[in-house]
């Protein structure tokens, strides 16, 4: 047996005011880290996965990370720090790294990762 076609369409629109709009998204995040935290959290707790996280976040702000001397997890990290302080003091760190000014910028000024001058978003200006 075929399937007829409609014979008319309707069209429903729901909007949004803007608080309600920006309740929804604080809602659709807060719904994606709870689902994403519990597994960053595991794999922080392994020394394989640290390695791996802190070798991404080196890249997005644009240095190699290469761990040396202990291989535990506070090892690695105090090893990524001294990294990325030379790093920046050779001036090699830049705003957002390869990725440029988009989420590679916005992740490493959450996290505290880049210098001083690119942390306060650069550039002055607006009057505010």
């Amino acid at each position: 047996m075929t399937k007829r076609n409609p014979e008319t369409v309707n069209e429903i629109r729901i909007s949004l005011q803007d608080k309600q709009s920006q309740q929804l998204d604080d809602i659709v995040t807060a719904y994606m880290i709870g689902n994403v935290l519990p597994s960053v959290v595991s794999l922080m707790k392994d020394v394989t996965g640290m390695i791996v996280l802190l070798s991404i976040l080196a890249g997005l702000i644009g240095f190699k990370f290469r761990p040396v001397g202990t291989l535990d997890v506070p090892g690695v990290i105090d090893e990524f720090l001294t990294q990325r302080q030379q790093a920046i003091a050779a001036g090699v760190v830049i705003s957002g790294g390869p990725l440029g000014p988009g989420i590679g910028l916005r992740l490493a000024q959450l996290l505290g990762l880049l210098p001083e001058q690119d942390q306060n978003g650069g550039g002055g200006g607006g009057g505010f």
